[in-house]
């Protein structure tokens, strides 16, 4: 068994900052990531800080992006990333759309994730 193996916890919820938790782990390491953030805007869980709380839905973009770059390293060559989302109605303009129009969260942050060079290879719609 490699150092990385040694090294990689097992068994165990790593909890905390999900880029600061991410780079505790060696790099190409991670077989799979299956992950639901929080959505925008939908929950509060009371953390200084959290996911889903931005006041612009390009700003969670942006926050979700520096996850996934941290999650990218991680991964082996061959790993690979699902990533469970749903999309929230805009209360205001502020937030990236007219009140009562859907964000488009997920295809957001998509298009973005394509621009950092992954490759999507499905997406699917429940509801």
């Amino acid at each position: 068994m490699s150092a990385a193996a040694d090294a990689l916890p097992t068994g165990q919820i790593l909890q905390g900052d999900a880029v600061e938790r991410l780079g505790d782990l060696p790099a190409g390491s991670v077989d799979c990531v299956v992950t639901s953030p929080p959505y925008f805007r939908l929950r509060d869980y009371g953390v200084p800080g959290q996911l889903g709380l931005e006041g612009h839905v390009d700003q969670w973009v942006e926050e979700l992006r520096a996850v996934t770059q941290a999650m990218a390293r991680v991964l082996k060559p061959t790993g690979t990333f699902w990533l469970n989302l749903g999309d929230t109605y805009s209360t205001h303009a502020r937030e990236g759309a007219p009140p009562k129009s859907l964000l488009g969260a997920p295809e957001r942050l998509l298009l973005a994730l394509v621009e950092d060079g992954w490759t999507i290879r499905n997406k699917v719609h429940l509801g």
